[in-house]
């Protein structure tokens, strides 16, 4: 009988040892047992044995080593596919499936490096890595390095007067103009309002020069003060001004920048208005009206418009209207309105009537048509409608169901019927009757 580790297939004449990657414990199989993942069986085995050092899928005779950045020891078991690797720890190098050592100085290996020198840990520009090191480690505030791979402090250089080092970087930056850069510093420090400087690479406050009147300095880092001259409508009486800019007084303007004082700002012309601080004289808008020399303007009252430069309102003409105040158009009256002149609203036509379509509906007789036979209409319509079933409609019918003439029209009476849109009554035929009112 075939012993454990073997099988004797049928016909055979002697016991054959399992092959690797397979293994039986029974006595007496005509075959072996894949041997299962997480496990490896070498040649011969009884029994799986535990996967240890390695990651072991379904039928493998020995561990498999993990890729090169991933690693198993000897307390990692039953791994089954290289996903189970974990990634190298961090400060050391993993090769072959197995923790090596250390990374080399100027390298920072966080984690999944491959060598000691792993091309893709190598310790960026800005910082230095020592032996083993965990994560980069910055240059200190105010120092820099302009190349990778440090190994030390003592690469990391300071920044000089007139420059500045940007945390993380690896060049020393020239100063920018409007701004100083003391020894170290580790951004420009700009210049105060009321100065500028026009030069690059400054490193003391004095070199930051007071702003002449006629500008106006009211910001930080200011590097040219013809780009901050007194603005139009304004003047600057005072040298290295950082004040808001006093505004010319109403009724006058100026329209150029970099005025010095209240006599350099003119006069507003007349048929326009200028209120304090004005730049240009401001034409009087549409919808208002505006005197000679005015400060403000007037709003046109409704029924009437302005277009600009009005001096005085003008009617709204027939057949549109001017709902609002401050207007400088006038609106149609739509179709199922009329408007009179100086109409401020639109006046609909009454129920029983409907839009004429005419361009030229200034009154009732010619914006409004009367409803037909067997129709109505509501108020403002611009269609009638045929009346409801069981009613006469006799013409400008105010309503789908009138009951006197006063609506246009009556119900339908006894022993007739009356369908929808009707203007007069059907009678019953011979042999019927219609005891009730409103039959349709």
């Amino acid at each position: 009988m075939c012993t454990a580790g073997n099988y004797c297939p049928e016909g055979s004449s002697a016991e054959l040892e399992c092959l690797g990657g397979t293994y039986e414990t029974r006595s007496g199989s005509a075959e072996c047992q894949t041997c299962p993942e997480g496990f490896y069986c070498p040649t011969g085995s009884s029994d799986p044995l535990e996967c240890i050092n390695g990651y072991c899928p379904e039928g493998v005779d020995a561990p498999l080593p993990c890729e090169d950045g991933y690693y198993s020891d000897n307390t990692m078991k039953r791994l089954s596919s290289p996903d189970d690797c974990p990634y190298c720890p961090t400060s050391y190098y993993c090769h072959s499936g197995l923790k090596q050592g250390l990374c080399d100085a100027g390298y920072s290996c966080d984690f999944g490096a491959i060598s000691a020198r792993d091309p893709n840990k190598i310790c960026p520009i800005g910082h230095y890595c020592t032996t083993g090191n965990e994560l980069p480690t910055r240059c200190p505030e105010g120092y820099y390095y302009g190349s990778e791979g440090a190994t030390d402090v003592k690469f990391c250089e300071p920044c000089k007067a007139g420059t500045y080092c940007i945390k993380n970087d690896g060049v020393a930056r020239v100063c920018p103009k409007g701004h100083i850069c003391p020894e170290k510093a580790l951004e420009p420090t700009p210049c105060y309002t009321g100065t500028y400087n026009p030069y690059k690479g400054k490193s003391r406050s004095d070199e930051c020069l007071k702003c002449p009147m006629g500008s106006l300095c009211n910001a930080r880092a200011i590097d040219d003060y013809k780009r901050y001259l007194c603005p139009a409508g304004h003047y600057c009486d005072e040298e290295g001004q950082k004040r808001d800019p006093k505004p010319c007084p109403a009724g006058t303007f100026r329209n150029e920048t970099g005025a010095e004082n209240y006599t350099d700002c003119w006069e507003c012309p007349e048929g326009f208005f200028c209120n304090e601080g004005t730049a240009y004289p401001e034409p009087c808008d549409a919808g208002y009206s505006c005197p000679d020399n005015s400060r403000k303007e007037f709003a046109c009252p409704a029924g009437t418009y302005c277009p600009a430069l009005s001096g005085d309102p003008t009617a709204c003409p027939a057949g549109f209207h001017c709902p609002t105040l401050r207007t400088d158009t006038y609106g149609k009256c739509v179709n199922g309105t009329y408007c009179p002149e100086g109409s401020r609203y639109e006046t609909p036509c009454p129920a029983g009537y409907f839009g004429s379509s005419r361009t030229d509906n200034h009154d009732m007789q010619s914006g409004c048509v009367g409803c037909g036979l067997g129709q109505y209409s509501d108020l403002g319509s611009n269609t009638c409608e045929f009346c409801y079933s069981g009613y006469i409609c006799l013409g400008t019918a105010i309503t789908p169901e009138p009951k006197n003439l006063d609506e246009g029209g009556m119900i339908c009476p006894r022993g007739f019927w009356c369908k929808s849109g009707s203007y007069s009554a059907i009678a019953c035929p011979l042999g019927t009757y219609n005891p009730d009112e409103g039959a349709g």
